[in-house]
């Protein structure tokens, strides 16, 4: 089972939230039901359009007027034409360094906190259930690099280029389609429209934290200290043996686009039959 990091963690925040706001007892009854049905990714994206909607933040305003590079508000293709250059920031960005932007720009989030905040924590955890959202909005469309403007042409040129035949990981096509090498991923081309180039991808291995997951549920409960007070250290404990167990039971492989490394394919080119 092939899931990214971000949908993985985010989806299992979403659960803890679901779960702690009935009493420990149900609430933790209910999200051993939730693992069980092995994909929590739906769960990760409603969080992610959730977040996208609501007022948060000092200045208590939503993100939909947060331009990803398609208009202010549009979601749907954005994560295939990323990163591309932005020329409010005057910097080539990617969708979590974008959506950084928008969420200080537009919410009031101080940039230093957010960029220090530890993975799957806090904030981080909403732009992981953001990401999540947002690149499931352009599920099977082709990834389409801009390379349209001077700094995006940059971008890419620095990228490190690998050679099919000297890659044994993972690849990413399009941005939605991961093949585990380059073997599996020309068993998959057509002919027709292959790319020129695919981008690598490393694997990262996850760790989950209940407390962590707790505390990143229990922040958007109006009560949380009385909350977090209800739960007791065997519930934590109980909450950590589910997460463990699910993870081992689902075979969690985590795979990170790297887009600072493109695989180049060197496929043949099919010659012209009328000419």
């Amino acid at each position: 089972m092939k899931l990214t990091s971000w949908t993985t963690a985010a989806a299992l925040a979403a659960m803890a939230s679901a779960a702690m706001a009935q009493s420990t007892a149900d609430g933790i009854a209910q999200y051993r039901e939730m693992l069980q049905d092995g994909n929590p990714a739906e769960l990760f994206e409603m969080k992610g359009e959730e977040l996208w909607k609501q007022a948060r933040g000092p200045k208590k305003a939503s993100l939909e007027q947060c331009d990803l590079g398609q208009g202010p508000g549009v979601v749907k293709g954005a994560f295939t034409t990323l990163p591309r250059y932005f020329a409010d920031t005057g910097m080539v960005q990617d969708l979590e360094s974008r959506l950084v932007t928008c969420m200080v720009n537009l919410q009031g989030f101080d940039k230093a906190e957010l960029i220090k905040t530890p993975f799957g924590r806090g904030e981080k955890a909403n732009i992981i259930a953001l990401t999540t959202w947002i690149a499931t909005a352009s599920k099977g469309m082709r990834f389409e690099l801009p390379q349209a403007h001077p700094k995006e042409r940059e971008a890419f040129e620095k990228a490190e280029k690998v050679q099919a035949k000297d890659w044994d990981g993972p690849v990413v096509l399009n941005g939605d389609r991961f093949f585990s090498c380059v073997e599996d991923l020309l068993d998959d081309l057509d002919g027709e429209d292959d790319p020129k180039y695919v981008w690598a991808c490393r694997k990262v291995g996850l760790g989950f934290d209940a407390d962590d997951v707790i505390n990143n549920a229990l922040e958007s409960q109006e009560h949380h200290e009385d909350a977090r007070d209800s739960i007791t250290h065997g519930d934590v404990e109980e909450l950590q043996a589910l997460l463990t167990t699910w993870a081992t039971k689902q075979r969690v492989e985590t795979w990170w686009e790297d887009r600072t490394k493109a695989v180049i394919l060197n496929l043949p080119q099919v010659e012209d039959q009328d000419s």
